[in-house]
């Protein structure tokens, strides 16, 4: 039993690696995503339903500092975690309900634009705010659980990315043009396992197939950490897989 448990916490110490630059939290049925900016300091876009699990996931990754909060949208699994994320943390700038499209920032290396929402009068979901992230080595976009109505609205204005946070937890509500737009190398998919809204549905994950996308999802993969180079991806988990992606 001793050496079993020894070999279980060398294992889970071995995550999230050295040099990451994306991570995907698993705090169950929500989205709680980290962009390392060196220095114990991270951009975090949302908070999880969960105080303790957000807690757990930022100690893990060793983040101290959150210069950039962005609060995508006022619905519990996005936002409940905040007394979590930010104990014992020093918070910078927070975006929640007070930037819209057009709003730039810089943060070191990392350039993000904000491109949604416009002003206009929509439902939580379709009130997220939706950031495009550029560094020398990766592009990221992030938009909450926006769904078609406002997917479709901004689609003929996105490029192609290297990461994309799913939107809606990978729901079946996804406007195709809006996915192959992005045509992600990597579709990070934060959902809980079990959850009672289908989520992820398989539609979306066949879209994502098309658009040849490596799916991976905190329910199936755990937490997930991204280290990238000039665009070229390294992904591990908190369950132990390890893989290549596209080293050209």
């Amino acid at each position: 039993m001793g050496l079993l448990l020894a070999l279980s916490l060398s294992y889970v110490q071995r995550f999230p690696g050295s040099n990451w630059q994306v991570a995907n939290c698993d705090v169950g049925q929500g989205d709680g995503l980290a962009i390392n900016l060196g220095d114990n300091r991270a951009i975090l876009i949302d908070t999880g339903p969960d105080p303790e699990l957000i807690d757990r996931c930022l100690k893990q990754l060793s983040i101290r500092e959150i210069p950039l909060l962005i609060l995508t949208h006022d619905h519990a699994d996005h936002i409940a975690g905040l007394s979590g994320a930010v104990r014992g943390r020093k918070v910078g700038i927070t975006w929640y309900q007070n930037v819209q499209r057009g709003t730039t920032a810089q943060i070191g290396d990392a350039r993000i634009k904000v491109l949604w929402p416009d002003g206009g009068e929509y439902d939580p979901n379709n009130s997220s705010i939706a950031v495009r992230i550029d560094t020398p080595d990766f592009s990221l976009f992030a938009s909450g659980d926006m769904e078609p109505q406002t997917q479709a609205v901004i689609a003929s204005e996105l490029t192609s990315v290297d990461i994309y946070k799913v939107s809606h937890h990978g729901s079946a509500y996804q406007d195709e043009s809006f996915t192959r737009a992005l045509a992600p190398q990597v579709a990070l998919i934060s959902v809980g396992e079990g959850n009672s809204y289908g989520h992820p549905a398989p539609n979306t994950l066949a879209l994502l197939a098309q658009v040849s996308a490596k799916v991976l999802r905190t329910d199936v993969d755990g937490a997930i950490a991204i280290a990238a180079q000039r665009h070229r991806l390294r992904i591990k988990t908190s369950k132990g897989s390890f893989n290549f992606i596209r080293w050209e």
